[in-house]
């Protein structure tokens, strides 16, 4: 498996348990994707994450505490 520096997208899986070391749920990122607050695209069954998508989520909660 290729380090997340080098991957471009994750399965939710993977995000949970890779990118976030199992500190959201599953459930959760599908909660995310649902309300459009974490973008994703759809392969047949399979959703897939930008690792892109997941930096910029979360870099805004830091942005937002600096201010």
């Amino acid at each position: 498996m290729h380090s997340l520096n080098t991957r471009r997208y994750l399965t939710v899986k993977e995000a949970a348990t890779d990118y976030f070391e199992n500190l959201i749920s599953i459930s959760a990122l599908y909660n995310l994707i649902n309300k459009s607050e974490i973008k994703s695209i759809k392969i047949g069954h399979k959703t897939l994450i930008p690792v892109s998508e997941l930096n910029s989520y979360c870099n805004q909660f830091f942005d937002r505490s600096e201010s």
